[in-house]
């Protein structure tokens, strides 16, 4: 979490800012000097909103800022599915165990399925614990493709001693 007040969310943004609109009244600001289009309080704020208006949303984000990133919801639907055919890269985070590769798989196919290139689609392995089920290499072959980047695995100690500086 990154401790951002609740405000304005990417479903205001989507109503009331629209094509075109200024869509930075809508940010929540952090201290580091990330701006962020939070989620909705509630899922139920997307209904009534179509992917074709989402895409829009960020068509008009990526025209104010150099990087747009997306973090969708991990159903697929109307609005992920539009989150990801305007994506210029696709990063599909993963793990290494069991559950999360097989669902990974099987979200990699359907993407895959809505006519997202290939060449657009990164796996970034996020190492969670120091034990895993599975290794890297068994992920990469499952998948079919390389695993882009890794999030190495951090001990509480060492995460906690970090977050106190």
């Amino acid at each position: 979490s990154l401790g951002l007040s609740a405000g304005r969310s990417v479903t205001d943004a989507v109503r009331e800012g629209g094509a075109g609109g200024d869509v930075k009244r809508f940010l929540s600001h952090h201290v580091s000097g990330l701006a962020v289009l939070p989620a909705p309080a509630s899922p139920f704020d997307w209904r009534g909103i179509s992917g074709e208006e989402l895409r829009q949303t960020l068509v008009e984000l990526a025209r104010q800022f150099d990087v747009v990133l997306v973090d969708t919801a991990s159903a697929l639907n109307g609005v992920s599915i539009a989150a990801l055919e305007a994506a210029s890269l696709v990063l599909w985070v993963t793990t290494l165990d069991y559950a999360s590769a097989h669902g990974s798989l099987r979200a990699l196919q359907a993407i895959r399925s809505v006519q997202v290139p290939e060449e657009r689609i990164r796996i970034l392995l996020n190492v969670t614990s120091a034990e895993t089920d599975v290794s890297p290499a068994s992920v990469e072959e499952a998948l079919g493709q390389p695993i882009f980047w890794t999030v190495p695995y951090r001990s509480e100690e060492h995460t906690s001693e970090l977050q106190s500086h």
